[in-house]
């Protein structure tokens, strides 16, 4: 499994988290890819949450997930899920907020899988699993998106 985090360090609020990523081989089943995360203090964090594992095989990553499904919960309550980034309502909005956290692009027609929320303080699991049961490598990003 392959972990990164990178934070962002401004005069005025000091360091904050901008980016984690997870990647790690999906499973059938109950072998998915689950990474937790925690946002603190008051107010609402806009977020952009992603499946990615069609978009990794432009980077050289052999046996890629061919289509990643995402679900985002709070507890054990599913609050979001998406399944193909480019089919969502939203996903002109889900382009430019990767473009503006500095996620690389994913390609129409790519069958990754992303999410735009806004969320209030607390503590969510995002479950990345592949269609049909399929199986391969994928990673889970998160961005704060400003």
């Amino acid at each position: 499994m392959l972990i990164a985090c990178y934070d962002g360090v401004t005069a005025d609020a000091g360091m904050r988290l901008v980016n984690a990523s997870a990647r790690a081989f999906v499973g059938a089943c109950d072998d998915v890819l689950i990474p937790g995360f925690v946002i603190g203090g008051e107010g609402v964090v806009r977020l952009l949450v992603r499946a990615v594992g069609p978009g990794l095989a432009s980077f050289g990553v052999p046996g890629t997930l061919a289509d990643p499904q995402l679900t985002l919960y709070q507890g054990d309550r599913a609050i979001d899920s998406n399944n193909d980034w480019d089919a969502a309502t939203n996903a002109a909005d889900i382009a430019r907020a990767a473009g503006a956290s500095g996620a690389f692009p994913l390609a129409q027609g790519s069958r990754d899988a992303t999410l735009l929320v806004t969320l209030p303080a607390g503590a969510y699991t995002a479950k990345v699993s592949g269609a049909g049961n399929g199986t391969g490598a994928a990673m889970v990003e998160i961005y704060a998106v400003p």
